[in-house]
This record gives structure tokens, sequence and C-alpha cells, in this order.
């Protein structure tokens, strides 16, 4: 799902770059303007490796919560039988 979200975000900013220059091709040559043009797209990109690194990083503690609190393994052989509970031995007899 991040890698989608992520690639429709990056999409949707090289689009707007690319009609924008489109529109105006002389003012992309302006410093200005260059700037205006760029700096939403380099941010996208320099902000993916830390998306990424949140991303692994918050599936590697879930999947140490997980782990922790993952219910054991139950043996049935262990208990009584519900000949010797105490509470049904008075409603056997009777």
């Amino acid at each position: 799902m991040l890698d989608g979200t992520l690639f429709l975000i990056v999409l949707g900013l090289v689009a707007n770059l690319a009609l924008r220059v489109a529109g105006d091709p002389a003012g992309l040559f302006g410093r200005e303007a260059a700037e205006d043009l760029l700096v939403a797209p380099a941010m996208s990109v320099a902000l993916v490796p830390y998306l990424c690194a949140v991303a692994w990083y918050s599936r590697r503690e879930l999947e140490n919560l997980r782990r922790r609190f993952r219910p054991l393994p139950v043996d049935r052989s262990s208990e009584p039988s519900s000949e010797s509970r105490w509470w049904r031995r008075g409603r056997d007899a009777a």
C-alpha cells in the first residue's frame, strides 16, 4: 500500500511539472521558476528512502509485538477430565 501511495504522489508531481513546463518552457530557465518547479519533486525523491525506512521499522516492531503476544500451544492432555472435576461429582451422583 505504501508503494502505491508513493507512486501516486510522485506521478502527480511529475505530471504537474510536465504540464507547467509545457505551458511555459522559457519560464523554466529563470532561477525562481526552476526552484518552484523542482522543489516538490526533489523533496519527494529525498523522502522516499525515509518513508521506506519508517515502513520497515514499523513492520519489524509489529512483528516483535505479535511474536511476544503469540498464544502458546495448549496441551489438552494435562487437563482433568470432566469426571474428575469436583463441581460435576455431585451432579453426576444425583
